[in-house]
């Protein structure tokens, strides 16, 4: 009995099953970024909506214990200023976060870009649900 064919065929069953493996895991992680992309980007969306809100109570309340109106100005500049930097700061903290064979998948590079991707994902689970 030859033992060389029964050996080369173990071995190449090893090599697809671990190939297969490799392959199915890589689709696994590719599926679980999405996911975990779009879920970071409905919480900056929903913190971002909070600290909207906490700001526009913020000026009414400063407008109604009549401060000057150039500090309510200044304060509302500079709150705008932070608060657009921490949303392109949180989008690119993110972006940077993802593997590096999958940052090529990112359909986003800025804040604007980022909401725009999350509209068409809201927008695709609507047409899914509509056809269940």
């Amino acid at each position: 009995m030859e033992y060389l064919p029964l050996f080369l065929s173990f071995v190449l069953g090893i090599l697809a099953a671990r190939s297969f493996t490799i392959l199915m895991t890589l689709g696994q992680l590719g599926l679980m970024v999405k996911e975990v992309e779009k879920n970071c980007l409905m919480m900056f969306a929903s913190v971002a909506e909070s600290v909207a809100y906490i700001q526009s109570i913020k000026f009414q309340t400063m407008t109604d214990l009549k401060l000057e109106e150039n500090v309510i100005k200044r304060t509302q500049n500079l709150d705008e200023h932070n608060f657009k930097m921490w949303k392109n700061s949180a989008v690119k903290n993110l972006h940077s976060s993802y593997p590096e064979r999958f940052k090529q998948e990112a359909k986003y590079y800025d804040w604007n870009t980022a909401m725009d991707f999350l509209d068409k994902v809201y927008q695709q689970n609507r047409i899914d649900k509509n056809k269940k």
